[in-house]
């Protein structure tokens, strides 16, 4: 079965159209005249997706694509798990979160409500989905106390922010807190088939921190995850999104923001009706997300050694 729109009229931007086709199918057919994206930054948007997938592994291995593990940090309590790497060559330090992995994760996704985000410098007005900010503050003393570290250690690098489904989520909202302690610090946040995490204010203040360019908010066809979390309750995405279609490449990846810096674009993913967790969101760029990519040794048990959340960590502005 194969689904082709001729014009931006037939696209599935009407939520009056029958999506179960597009739910069967997982991917849509021809994208609208619309901009595209480079070979290069094409092949940026894989490049990262590939730590996003790495994440939902227990890395046993020193390089984890083609970075240098620094650490990686599991929370049982809320599922909570990423690594934190280094990339000699791009000058990358790199922090990746899983996204829902397991029951607790679900649990957490279903936190719905909005709260005050929860950073060093008070942010009046800003607020992020409850069950989210819960899965970044438990992580938060290990990664951040790791990534203050890095930051020092390797001076001119950038720092990365990455994450695939509650995983994009969670560095959104850690991007935050990571901008914040280290202003100076040239940052990127690229995330793959994230839920909306945070209000309007929220999506202003990612955005004038870290600035419109860095920031890749990618959504691969009819991915279900990204409209999971409704508008209606005071919910915005953030940044330009990155619309992948498929066949995967450069010109079927288009860029939607027709509506501004700090609004959705109308006329992309968020016209989807929402599928929930189906085989767009599973799949990006042609690969299963949690597909091996990498050569190392991988586990999907969480070994003790890697069980690294230190419950006495703080961090360095003293925020609890």
């Amino acid at each position: 079965m194969s689904t082709q729109y001729t014009d931006s009229s037939e696209l599935p931007n009407e939520r009056s159209r029958d999506s179960q086709e597009l739910r069967v199918e997982g991917r849509l057919g021809r994208a609208p005249d619309r901009q595209t994206i480079s070979q290069d930054t094409y092949d940026e948007l894989v490049h990262y997706y590939k730590h996003a997938s790495q994440a939902y592994t227990v890395v046993k291995h020193s390089k984890v694509n083609g970075a240098r593990l620094i650490v990686a940090f599991v929370d049982i309590a809320t599922d909570a798990q990423g690594y934190i790497a280094v990339d000699d060559e791009r000058k990358d330090i790199v922090v990746v979160f899983r996204g829902t992995q397991g029951i607790r994760g679900s649990v957490m996704d279903s936190m719905i409500r909005l709260e005050d985000i929860i950073a060093p410098k008070e942010l009046p007005g800003v607020q992020v989905h409850h069950g989210f900010q819960s899965c970044w503050m438990a992580v938060s003393p290990v990664v951040v106390k790791h990534v203050q570290e890095q930051v020092g250690l390797q001076p001119g690098y950038t720092l990365v922010a990455v994450g695939h489904s509650l995983g994009g989520a969670m560095a959104s909202i850690a991007s935050v807190t990571f901008k914040q302690l280290s202003p100076q610090t040239r940052m990127k946040l690229l995330t793959y088939g994230q839920p909306r995490a945070g209000n309007a204010l929220f999506t202003q203040t990612i955005t004038d921190l870290i600035g419109k360019q860095e920031i890749f908010r990618v959504v691969h066809s009819n991915d279900g995850v990204p409209t999971m979390v409704p508008t209606e309750l005071g919910y915005v995405h953030h940044g330009i999104e990155y619309w992948a279609w498929d066949p995967p490449s450069p010109e079927c990846t288009y860029i939607c923001n027709a509506a501004g810096d700090y609004e959705e674009d109308p006329n992309g993913s968020t016209g989807v009706p929402s599928a929930g967790v189906n085989m767009a969101h599973l799949t990006y760029f042609g690969h299963l997300c949690c597909y091996p990519f990498f050569t190392a040794q991988l586990d999907i048990t969480a070994s003790e050694d890697l069980r690294l959340y230190d419950k006495q960590a703080q961090y360095a502005t003293g925020l609890e």
